[in-house]
C-alpha cells in the first residue's frame, strides 16, 4: 500500500496525530486495550507507547512491544518524520514492512520491527536513506527474503551496528557488505543464507563482533577475514564450512571469542591461533580437525572454554593445558586420545566440567581429580583401569561416568564395580602357589557377590 504522495508534504505535530490514528485503525486486535488511550480526550503526547520532543511535540519513540497487538502495519507510521526509536516486537503484526518507512530519516537507535510471517527486505531500499543512521537493528524477527546489493547500497556509510540476526533471510551474502567500513557489530546468523562467505568481509577493519552462525554457508573461510585485526568475537559455527582454518588467523590479537564447531573444517589446529593470549573461549567442536593438540595451549592463560569435542585428534593431552589455570568447561572428548591423564591437569582448581569419553586413554585415574570441584566429569569408553577413587565428584554417582571402562574396581557400592585386589594384603612368602592367590581372590569375588 501506498499513501501516494507527489510532492513533498509538510509534516506537523497534528501530522502526527492523525498519523497515529490511522495506525490503530488498521490494528485488529488488541486483547490488552493498549491503545484504549489513544483518543481526543487526551494529548496524543500522553497516549500509551508515545514518547515526544519538548520543543516541537514531535513523536520521537513509538514503543508497542509485547502489547499482543495484531493486523497490518499502516504506512502512515511513515508521516512520523520525528521519530528515532520504533518497536513493534513481540506482536503479531503481518503483511509487508510498509516502503514508506524510508521517510523516517531520523532513526538512529533500535529499529525493532516483529513480524508473525515471513516479510521481505525490499523496504531497506528505502529506509536507509539517511546519512545520519548508525544503528539497524531488525534482528529476531520473522524477516524472509533476499538480502539484495540493491537493498545494501542504501545503508549509510557511517552504520556502525548492523544486525540482521534471528530472521529467514535467504540467498548469498552481497559483495557489497564489504561497503560498510564503519561497522563494528555485524550479526547475520540465524538465517538461511547460503554460498560462500564473501572476501570483501576483509574491508571490514573497524569490526569488533561478527555473527554469521547457524546458516546454510560454505566454501572455505576466507583469508581475508585475518584482516580484521580488531576483531573480539567471530563466531561461524553450525555451517558447511570446509577446508583450513587459515594460519593468518594469528592475526587476530585482540579476539576473545572464537567459534568454529559445527562444520567441514580439517586438517591441524593451527599453532597460531593457540598462541592468543587473550582469548577466553575456543570452540572448534564436530568438525575433521586431525593431528595433536598444539602444546601452544599453554599460552591460553584467560581461556575459560575449550571445546573440541567429536573430531579426528590424537596423540597424548598435553601437558601443557594444565597452565590453562582459568579454563571451567574442556571437551575433549570423541577423539583418539592415547596415553594416560597428565596429573598436570591437576592445576585446574577451577574446572566444573571435564569430558574425556570416547578416547582410547589408559592407566588410572588419578586420585586429585576428587579434589578437583567438577560438577560433570566424564571418562567413559576408554581403557582406564586400577581404583575409582571416592571423594569429591566420585561420591556423587549422578556428576560422573566411567562406563566402558573395564578393568576399573573399587568406589562407591552404587557402581557396582568388583572389589580391588591388593597382593600385598595377603600373607604369604615366595613359594606359596599362584593358585593359591588366585583361589584366594576368587573366594572373595564370590562373598562380595553374595553381599
Amino acid at each position: 500500500m501506498s499513501m501516494g504522495f507527489k510532492t513533498q508534504p509538510t509534516f506537523s505535530n497534528e501530522t502526527d496525530r492523525v498519523s497515529l490514528l490511522a495506525f490503530k485503525k488498521a490494528v485488529t486486535h488488541d486483547p490488552l486495550g493498549v491503545l484504549s488511550s489513544w483518543n481526543d480526550s487526551v494529548h496524543f503526547c500522553k497516549w500509551s507507547g508515545v514518547t515526544c520532543g519538548r520543543q516541537h511535540q514531535r513523536i520521537t519513540v513509538l514503543d508497542l512491544s509485547s502489547k499482543s497487538l495484531a493486523g497490518p502495519v499502516s504506512p502512515y507510521i511513515g508521516n512520523l518524520t520525528f521519530l528515532r526509536l520504533i518497536d513493534l516486537r513481540n506482536n503479531s503484526f503481518q503483511g509487508e514492512i510498509p516502503m514508506e518507512f524510508g521517510n523516517l530519516v531520523r532513526l538512529r537507535s533500535d529499529n525493532h520491527l516483529g513480524q508473525k510471517e515471513p516479510n521481505d527486505l525490499r523496504f531497506l531500499t528505502s529506509l536507509t536513506n539517511s546519512s545520519n543512521l548508525r544503528l539497524l537493528d531488525i534482528g529476531d524477527n520473522h524477516f524472509g527474503g533476499v538480502l539484495t546489493e540493491s537493498s545494501l547500497s542504501n545503508l549509510s556509510t557511517k552504520l556502525s551496528v548492523l544486525h540482521l540476526g534471528g530472521n529467514y533471510i535467504s540467498g548469498s551474502i552481497p559483495v557489497g557488505i564489504g561497503n560498510l567500513i564503519s561497522l563494528d557489530f555485524l550479526s547475520m546468523g540465524v538465517n538461511l543464507f547460503n554460498g560462500s562467505i564473501p572476501t570483501s568481509i576483509g574491508r571490514l577493519q573497524n569490526l569488533k563482533e561478527l555473527y554469521m552462525g547457524v546458516n546454510n554457508l560454505s566454501g572455505p573461510i576466507p583469508s581475508s577475514l585475518s584482516n580484521i585485526s580488531s576483531l573480539t568475537k567471530l563466531n561461524l559455527q553450525n555451517n558447511s564450512l570446509d577446508g583450513n582454518i587459515p594460519s593468518s588467523f594469528g592475526n587476530f590479537k585482540k579476539i576473545l571469542s572464537l567459534g568454529l564447531s559445527y562444520n567441514n573444517l580439517s586438517g591441524a589446529i593451527p599453532e597460531q591461533i593457540v598462541g592468543l593470549s587473550l582469548m577466553t573461549t575456543l570452540e572448534l567442536s564436530n568438525n575433521l580437525f586431525s593431528g595433536p593438540l598444539p602444546i601452544q595451549l599453554g599460552n591460553l592463560k584467560q581461556l575459560g572454554i575449550l571445546l573440541v569435542a567429536n573430531n579426528r585428534l590424537s596423540e597424548q593431552i598435553p601437558i601443557s593445558l594444565g597452565k590453562c589455570e582459568s579454563l571451567q568447561i574442556l571437551y575433549l572428548n570423541g577423539n583418539l586420545f592415547k596415553g594416560s591423564i597428565p596429573s598436570s591437569l591437576s592445576a585446574l582448581k577451577g574446572i566444573i566440567e571435564l569430558d574425556l569419553s570416547h578416547n582410547k586413554l589408559s592407566g588410572q585415574i588419578p586420585e586429585y581429580m576428587g579434589d578437583l570441584p567438577f560438577q560433570y566429569l566424564n571418562l567413559s569408553f576408554n581403557d582406564l583401569e586400577g581404583r575409582l577413587p571416592q571423594k569429591g565428584v566420585f561420591k556423587n554417582v549422578t556428576a560422573f561416568s566411567v562406563f566402558g571402562n573395564k578393568n576399573l574396581c573399587g568406589g562407591i557400592p552404587q557402581l557396582g564395580l568388583p572389589v580391588c585386589f591388593n597382593a600385598t594384603s595377603v600373607k604369604h612368602d615366595n613359594s606359596l602357589p599362584l593358585k593359591v592367590i588366585l583361589d584366594l581372590y576368587e573366594e572373595l569375588m564370590r562373598e562380595f557377590l553374595e553381599d
